[in-house]
């Protein structure tokens, strides 16, 4: 006796026969390019990688190449001194002078710590239109590397 086709209910000949919709037949193709889009997002996009030391203004003694220009000077822990650089940009907020931003390069950086802190030098870029003074104090920020995104998250 042979079989007929009305074995089955209606409803599941609707589901069993009805062709999915393109979200269905290309959905997993979709999800894998978005993947692949934000892994290359996070191959091009580059992250600043900081170090954060509070810093006060302090005046360098004058040379035969004219006068005294300002320094800052900080601390740095003993896990970070291995990262920094003489050379490395530095960027400086100074709290008397509010939203000021000033940019510098670190001097030196002293081997020897004190109390498990090295101290840095760095020296400063001149600043048109404000007047700096040594009892000054701040933040400063080292700049110690740019890598992507992608290669901080799997060096962890």
């Amino acid at each position: 006796m042979p079989m007929s086709d009305n074995y089955l209910h209606n409803d599941i000949k609707e589901i069993m026969l009805t062709r999915p919709s393109l979200v269905l037949r290309w959905g997993n193709l979709i999800i894998i390019g978005l993947l692949v889009v934000l892994l290359g997002f996070t191959a091009w996009f580059q992250y600043p990688e900081f170090v954060t030391t509070d810093v006060t203004l302090a005046a360098a003694p004058p040379t035969a190449a004219g006068p005294g220009r300002l320094l800052a000077l900080g601390t740095i822990g003993r896990e970070q001194y291995a990262a920094v650089r003489p050379g490395q940009a530095v960027q400086l907020q100074v709290h008397e002078l509010g939203d000021t931003r000033l940019t510098g390069r670190v001097l030196r950086v002293e081997p020897t710590a004190r109390q498990q802190q090295h101290p840095v030098v760095i020296t400063l870029a001149p600043l048109a239109g404000a007047a700096l003074y040594p009892s000054f104090s701040g933040t400063a920020r080292i700049m110690l590397r740019r890598q992507s995104l992608l290669a901080k998250f799997l060096a962890r």
